[in-house]
């Protein structure tokens, strides 16, 4: 059964701040491997109601993305200019100034 909301690797990538495609491939089976186990759980009504989808989609991708940052090698997301370390949506983790 193919995913009913999709997420795209363009997506995790945004959410992240990753702007290289070096970790495409693993995002991409990352997407394919959680997309149909998290759908799987909600009521199939749900992921066609209009009202519910962007909340269902939002939650989907942080489940994927933090997936993703679980896996990918330390330091991979990062931000030299601004010393940001890893951001997600509204949160964000800073190297420290001190």
């Amino acid at each position: 059964m193919a995913a009913i909301i999709e997420i795209t690797t363009a997506d995790v990538t945004g959410i992240l701040g990753i702007t290289v495609a070096t970790y495409d491939t693993q995002i991409a089976a990352i997407i394919a491997a959680y997309s149909e186990a998290i759908e799987g759980r909600i009521v199939t009504a749900h992921l066609t109601d209009a009202t519910a989808v962007p909340t269902i989609k939002l939650g989907k991708l942080d489940i994927i993305a933090g997936n993703v940052l679980d896996l990918l090698p330390q330091g991979a997301v990062s931000s030299a200019s601004s010393g940001v370390k890893v951001q997600a949506g509204n949160y964000r983790i800073e190297q420290s100034s001190s």
